[in-house]
């Protein structure tokens, strides 16, 4: 099951209210389906696709290695 894009957007609104950096979210192919920044949405986050070749994602969504998708 995917997180739909509304829903994303939802979740990356209300985050941006409690923390000062921007905040996206992406499927699972590398697109940003949500971000505090709406230029980004819809576009490839290179990071997220080096992250989905690199590690193995559960259906449970596991976070394997909490530093493994934060970018500067």
């Amino acid at each position: 099951m995917e997180l739909k894009p509304e829903l994303a957007q939802s979740i990356v609104d209300h985050m941006m209210t409690q923390i000062p950096y921007n905040i996206n979210i992406m499927n699972k192919k590398g697109y940003i389906i949500a971000s505090g920044n709406k230029s980004r949405i819809n576009t490839l986050h290179v990071g997220a696709v080096d992250a989905i070749k690199h590690y193995q994602w559960s259906n449970n969504m596991e976070i394997m290695d909490s530093q493994a998708l934060i970018c500067p």
